[in-house]
């Protein structure tokens, strides 16, 4: 069962998004930033604060959760009308290839993070999900869905391509302690008929 997310949802979602973004935020504030604090308030990085927070786009009401046997297992987070992202001199490098992908986004729902709980893998949450943000895409009259993936997400891009998405564009990754293994990200977009 897919459901829309409660406020009640926050520490799986705190959770779901740390997992989805391979703890992009824990590694930001941990790089060699002058005054890590602010960045971390610039950038963001509350993520608790930003689910509990109605007007941020990571709020709960954005979320979808998967349950199975009675229990949340895995969530999805999607939003359309992203705004565009400023890359300047305070931008950290690693996230400036990500957000040179976002324009591309543009007129479409938006997948932003999808994760599910090991002992629920293989269960086929993650495609039941990617299943509803279609159904909602459609239900919002909107041509496409997006989303970023990373060339080291073996388990996810597969998934995707199954799905239908293909890749829009492509950035490569400067070398960092996220996602070490990862060189490209990958702007995946799925076009959809609407009746």
């Amino acid at each position: 069962m897919i459901r829309p997310a409660v406020a009640d949802d926050a520490d799986l979602l705190v959770w779901a998004k740390a997992t989805a973004s391979e703890h992009f935020g824990s590694i930001l504030r941990r790089a060699a930033i002058p005054d890590p604090k602010a960045a971390a308030e610039a950038w963001g990085l509350d993520t608790r604060a930003r689910i509990c927070d109605d007007a941020d786009k990571l709020c709960w009401r954005n979320w979808r959760v998967a349950e199975t046997g009675g229990r949340a297992a895995g969530a999805i987070l999607i939003f359309q009308d992203m705004d565009p992202p400023v890359i300047n001199d305070e931008t950290p490098v690693p996230l400036r290839p990500i957000l040179s992908l976002l324009p591309g986004t543009a007129g479409s729902l938006y997948v932003d993070s999808v994760a599910v709980q090991p002992e629920a893998r293989g269960a086929g949450l993650a495609r039941a999900m990617m299943l509803q943000a279609e159904a909602e895409a459609r239900d919002r009259a909107l041509p496409r869905l997006t989303l970023i993936a990373l060339s080291s997400n073996d388990a996810a891009r597969p998934l995707y391509f199954d799905l239908g998405y293909r890749d829009a564009d492509v950035a490569e990754l400067v070398p960092s302690d996220w996602a070490p293994e990862a060189t490209h990200a990958y702007l995946m977009e799925k076009r959809l008929t609407l009746t």
